[in-house]
């Protein structure tokens, strides 16, 4: 045997953020006339997890296409960050436990304020996973002897199937092959009921 992580599984949760921002037009660019498009990508930066809660932070990443009445910048477009933060309440989380989080945006949309502004609203899936570490002793190896058979197992036995009994088990019990079992005692439908009286030989 050799000793192996092993995590528990403590809770896996999820919640939705919905989230309100107003945008300015950077000044560099010309004011806004139309949307062309609009997408966000929601990224974790950080997950932080102490005595009975766990705090998952990250942003959302918007790109902003627009068009413009500016003939020489008919078509333009910026990035925003709007940033996230939510706080689960798991019971039995502390420092050492191993969490992992994922956010997808699930809606994102907008409203021009004026050619200057626009307020983006988004709503964000934020799913989690906590889980306590630990180790166990894992089989590694095993060495099996074909060969090897007890001395004081009997040469013919006369044994009575019991309930949840199956080929494999009473042939494994008396180290014996299966077929050996079906050779002797017929069909394996007809000696597998409990209380049959079934013959083994070694």
């Amino acid at each position: 045997k050799k000793m192996g992580n092993l995590e528990q599984l403590i809770e896996t949760t999820r919640t939705q953020l919905t989230q309100k921002e107003s945008v300015c037009v950077p000044d560099y660019l010309p004011d806004i006339q139309q949307i062309c498009d609009c997408t966000g990508t929601p990224n974790i930066e950080s997950i932080t997890a102490s005595d009975g809660c766990v705090t998952v932070s990250g942003y959302l990443s918007c790109n902003i296409l627009y068009m413009s009445p500016d003939r020489d910048t008919p078509i333009s477009g910026f990035s925003h960050v709007l940033p996230f933060s939510h706080t689960f309440d798991i019971p039995g989380v502390s420092e050492s436990t191993v969490c992992d989080a994922k956010a997808d945006l699930e809606h994102i949309a907008y409203t021009i304020s004026s050619p200057r502004d626009l307020e983006l609203r988004s709503i964000i899936l934020l799913s989690l996973k906590a889980m306590s570490p630990g180790s166990c002793q894992l089989v590694s190896e095993i060495n099996y002897n074909t060969e090897a058979s007890p001395s004081q197992l009997p040469q013919m036995v006369v044994y009575f199937v019991q309930k949840g009994d199956s080929l494999w088990s009473i042939a494994k019990r008396y180290r014996i092959s299966p077929d050996q079992l079906l050779a002797t005692n017929g069909s394996e439908k007809d000696f597998l009921k409990p209380g049959n009286k079934i013959y083994i030989f070694r």
